[in-house]
């Protein structure tokens, strides 16, 4: 009886996260929470077979979206604020008076 799994030895915890650019602690975490496929060999240690690694590596896989098509943007002018109570308002308020 041949195993799948023959042309490549299991991994280690650490070869994992080795392999997966991720932390040790992150790798038991996903162990623990069952996130991971696993092997537990000889009742405690946990091994990985690579294409199951890699095979969890590519579900992983977020793909990109597109980006919308820039279209032009219609700007407005600025709207300009005037000040009814600045010192500016007040003696514009005192010419008017003094012409009537």
């Amino acid at each position: 009886m041949t195993s799948v799994h023959e042309h490549r030895p299991p991994l280690s915890v650490s070869e994992v996260a080795a392999y997966a650019n991720l932390s040790e602690r992150f790798i038991r975490r996903l162990i623990a929470e069952r996130r991971i496929p696993f092997v537990k060999a000889g009742g405690t240690r946990i091994r990985f077979f690579p294409d199951d690694v890699d095979a969890w590596l590519e579900a992983q896989r977020v793909e990109a979206i597109e980006p919308p098509v820039a279209a032009h943007r219609v700007t407005r002018p600025l709207k300009v604020k005037t000040s009814t109570n600045g010192p500016k308002a007040k003696s514009d308020a005192r010419e008017r008076s003094a012409k009537s």
